[in-house]
């Protein structure tokens, strides 16, 4: 009797598990549970206290499964990340590629910016192990070095953008719109001042060091672990 309680316990919690499991990643995959307002970091949250409460997982157990290395990195990268944003560096990057591209340029420019800049500064590039969440943790576990990375799936996002950028043009642009130059007017020409240039020195030149320490070889949580806190401390 207890050996067929315990079986029924089993096979109860293997079907708790792959219902947490699959609510779990429809809510990644579109955004939250129909009917509520639980979003994707709440199900994260929901999800991990239910394997709790089912017994699915051991504290023990989920303490041993985490790989505090990719914390470490995704901190350490976010926190550049926000770094720029605050001194205003997208702003500066949007305004250089609306001021300096005609508009038959703009799509490609928006497309491959956005590409290059989201494939070193997280979140959503394929091409290195800092462009997303997935690719640091498979760079960590694995141990694939940042340049064996980049060569091997560089081409398979250059390649993306391609057909991005065609697909795009091909959908809205294609003999539906007549593309005329348009001159930037005072009024849409942000042009940074030099306060803004001295404030955005100091976190470009970090991330361009950490970028640097990622391909000369240093272990990856390490570099932009440094970086931020050398951002943390000038800001301090």
């Amino acid at each position: 009797m207890i050996v067929g309680f315990r079986e029924a316990l089993s096979h109860w919690q293997l079907v708790a598990a792959w219902s947490i499991f699959l609510a779990s990643y429809f809510v990644f995959a579109f955004g939250r549970l129909p009917g509520t307002r639980i979003d994707r970091p709440a199900m994260a949250v929901v999800g991990a206290v239910l394997m709790f409460v089912c017994r699915i997982v051991s504290p023990r157990s989920a303490i041993e499964s985490v790989d505090f290395s990719t914390l470490v990195l995704l901190f350490a990268m976010m926190l550049i990340v926000a770094s720029l944003h605050l001194a205003g560096f997208f702003d500066w990057v949007a305004n250089r590629v609306i001021v300096h591209l005609s508009s038959r340029q703009l799509l490609p420019g928006v497309v491959f910016t956005s590409g290059v800049l989201s494939a070193f500064l997280v979140n959503g590039g394929v091409a290195t192990i800092t462009g997303n969440p997935q690719n640091i943790l498979i760079g960590t576990v694995s141990g694939i070095g940042y340049r064996h990375f980049l060569a091997h799936l560089g081409p398979v996002a250059a390649i993306g953008l391609l057909i991005d950028w065609a697909l795009i043009h091909w959908i809205y642009m294609n003999g539906k719109v007549n593309v005329t130059d348009l001159s930037p007017s005072p009024a849409t020409d942000l042009t940074v001042n030099a306060p803004a240039n001295l404030r955005l020195l100091w976190p470009i030149i970090v991330t361009v060091g950490v970028l640097a320490g990622f391909f000369f070889g240093f272990p990856p949580p390490l570099v932009p672990a440094a970086g931020g806190a050398l951002l943390l401390y000038v800001r301090a």
